[in-house]
Protein backbone atom coordinates (compact mmCIF):
# COMPACT_ATOMS: atom_id res chain seq x y z
CA UNK A 1 0.00 0.00 0.00
CA UNK A 2 2.86 2.34 0.82
CA UNK A 3 4.29 1.78 -2.67
CA UNK A 4 0.99 2.83 -4.25
CA UNK A 5 1.01 6.10 -2.30
CA UNK A 6 4.61 6.78 -3.26
CA UNK A 7 3.84 6.15 -6.91
CA UNK A 8 0.81 8.49 -6.75
CA UNK A 9 2.83 11.21 -5.01
CA UNK A 10 5.61 10.91 -7.58
CA UNK A 11 3.09 11.03 -10.45
CA UNK A 12 1.40 14.21 -9.16
CA UNK A 13 4.74 15.84 -8.38
CA UNK A 14 5.93 15.37 -11.96
CA UNK A 15 2.54 16.29 -13.42
CA UNK A 16 2.42 19.64 -11.62
CA UNK A 17 6.10 20.37 -12.26
CA UNK A 18 5.41 20.07 -15.99
CA UNK A 19 2.80 22.82 -15.88
CA UNK A 20 4.90 25.93 -16.31
CA UNK A 21 3.34 29.26 -15.56
CA UNK A 22 3.77 32.00 -18.12
CA UNK A 23 4.19 35.48 -16.66
CA UNK A 24 5.42 37.45 -19.67
CA UNK A 25 4.51 38.35 -23.23
CA UNK A 26 6.36 39.46 -26.35
CA UNK A 27 6.22 40.89 -29.84
CA UNK A 28 7.22 39.49 -33.20
CA UNK A 29 6.76 40.38 -36.82
CA UNK A 30 8.35 41.17 -40.16
CA UNK A 31 9.88 44.42 -41.40
CA UNK A 32 9.86 45.06 -45.15
CA UNK A 33 10.38 47.91 -47.59
CA UNK A 34 7.80 49.32 -50.04
CA UNK A 35 8.61 46.49 -52.50
CA UNK A 36 7.85 43.87 -49.81
CA UNK A 37 11.57 42.98 -49.58
CA UNK A 38 12.82 42.08 -46.08
CA UNK A 39 15.02 44.57 -44.24
CA UNK A 40 17.67 42.59 -42.33
CA UNK A 41 19.24 44.54 -39.49
CA UNK A 42 16.26 46.80 -38.77
CA UNK A 43 16.04 47.88 -35.14
CA UNK A 44 12.95 47.40 -32.96
CA UNK A 45 12.78 49.20 -29.61
CA UNK A 46 9.80 48.68 -27.29
CA UNK A 47 9.52 51.04 -24.31
CA UNK A 48 7.21 50.18 -21.41
CA UNK A 49 6.07 53.75 -20.75
CA UNK A 50 5.12 53.52 -17.04
CA UNK A 51 8.56 52.16 -16.05
CA UNK A 52 10.81 53.23 -18.93
CA UNK A 53 11.99 49.64 -19.40
CA UNK A 54 13.32 49.09 -22.93
CA UNK A 55 13.33 45.87 -24.93
CA UNK A 56 15.34 45.70 -28.14
CA UNK A 57 15.50 43.39 -31.11
CA UNK A 58 17.02 43.27 -34.60
CA UNK A 59 15.54 41.65 -37.70
CA UNK A 60 17.20 38.56 -39.16
CA UNK A 61 18.06 37.97 -42.84
CA UNK A 62 14.37 37.34 -43.61
CA UNK A 63 13.28 40.60 -41.94
CA UNK A 64 11.75 38.79 -38.94
CA UNK A 65 12.20 39.74 -35.30
CA UNK A 66 11.24 38.22 -31.95
CA UNK A 67 11.30 39.91 -28.57
CA UNK A 68 10.28 37.77 -25.62
CA UNK A 69 10.15 38.10 -21.85
CA UNK A 70 8.35 41.44 -21.95
CA UNK A 71 6.23 42.85 -19.16
CA UNK A 72 2.50 42.21 -19.60
CA UNK A 73 0.20 45.19 -20.12
CA UNK A 74 1.40 48.55 -21.27
CA UNK A 75 1.18 51.00 -22.71
CA UNK A 76 4.24 50.41 -24.87
CA UNK A 77 5.75 52.70 -27.49
CA UNK A 78 7.33 50.64 -30.26
CA UNK A 79 9.80 52.22 -32.68
CA UNK A 80 10.97 50.40 -35.81
CA UNK A 81 13.86 51.93 -37.76
CA UNK A 82 16.39 51.17 -40.48
CA UNK A 83 19.14 53.35 -41.96
CA UNK A 84 17.89 55.27 -45.00
CA UNK A 85 14.22 54.68 -44.19
CA UNK A 86 11.60 56.62 -42.24
CA UNK A 87 10.97 55.11 -38.83
CA UNK A 88 7.56 53.86 -37.72
CA UNK A 89 6.15 54.39 -34.25
CA UNK A 90 3.27 52.60 -32.57
CA UNK A 91 1.79 54.15 -29.41
CA UNK A 92 -0.43 52.71 -26.68
CA UNK A 93 0.37 49.08 -27.51
CA UNK A 94 -0.94 46.58 -24.93
CA UNK A 95 0.52 43.09 -24.46
CA UNK A 96 -1.49 40.11 -23.22
CA UNK A 97 -0.24 37.38 -20.91
CA UNK A 98 1.35 34.52 -22.87
CA UNK A 99 0.02 35.83 -26.19
CA UNK A 100 2.79 37.48 -28.26
CA UNK A 101 1.64 40.41 -30.39
CA UNK A 102 2.37 40.25 -34.12
CA UNK A 103 3.42 43.66 -35.37
CA UNK A 104 4.52 43.91 -39.03
CA UNK A 105 5.89 47.10 -40.54
CA UNK A 106 6.56 48.42 -44.04
CA UNK A 107 9.16 51.19 -44.01
CA UNK A 108 9.41 53.83 -46.73
CA UNK A 109 12.67 55.20 -48.03
CA UNK A 110 13.76 58.50 -46.53
CA UNK A 111 14.26 60.60 -49.64
CA UNK A 112 16.34 63.67 -48.95
CA UNK A 113 17.77 65.73 -51.74
CA UNK A 114 20.93 67.69 -51.25
CA UNK A 115 20.55 71.11 -52.75
CA UNK A 116 24.26 71.73 -53.23
CA UNK A 117 27.54 70.16 -52.25
CA UNK A 118 30.58 72.42 -52.14
CA UNK A 119 34.07 70.99 -52.00
CA UNK A 120 36.90 73.39 -51.49
CA UNK A 121 40.63 73.02 -50.97
CA UNK A 122 43.60 75.26 -50.61
CA UNK A 123 46.64 74.30 -52.62
CA UNK A 124 50.06 75.42 -51.53
CA UNK A 125 53.60 74.54 -52.41
CA UNK A 126 55.93 74.01 -49.55
CA UNK A 127 59.60 73.98 -50.29
CA UNK A 128 61.55 71.21 -48.65
CA UNK A 129 64.75 72.21 -46.90
CA UNK A 130 66.37 68.80 -46.95
CA UNK A 131 69.12 67.94 -49.42
CA UNK A 132 67.32 64.90 -50.81
CA UNK A 133 64.50 67.03 -52.21
CA UNK A 134 66.70 69.62 -53.95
Amino acid sequence: MLKVYLVLIAFFAFAFAGMAQVTTSGISGKVTDANNEPLPGATIIAVHQPTGTQYGSITNEKGRYFSQGMRVGGPYKIIISFVGYNKMEFDNVQLSLGDPLTLNATLKEDVKELSEVVVSAVAGVKKCSRRCCQ
